[in-house]
């Protein structure tokens, strides 16, 4: 009964967290620069999932699919490590 917001679409939980409807789980990259809003538990490693991109085996070797992966590859460098 106090709950006043429920969503399970990311973009709308940031979105909520943004706009001051309450607290909620969002990576860490979605609030930095952020002065106005506060973590309120720190970072937990069980937290953590792996990440899997799974393609098509007809697909893999697409020029699309694999310049799409040379990008995420490139900008996975600067992300933080868990």
């Amino acid at each position: 009964e106090r709950i006043a917001f429920r969503t399970m679409d990311n973009r709308s939980n940031i979105d909520a967290i943004i706009a001051g409807a309450g607290i909620g789980f969002a990576a860490s990259f979605e609030f930095e620069g952020r002065a106005d809003l506060v973590e309120v538990l720190e970072q937990r490693q069980e937290w953590t999932a792996p990440l899997w991109l799974v393609t098509h085996v007809d697909l893999h070797r697409t020029p699309k699919v694999q310049a799409f992966l040379k990008h995420l590859k490139a900008a996975a460098k600067s992300w933080p490590s868990a």
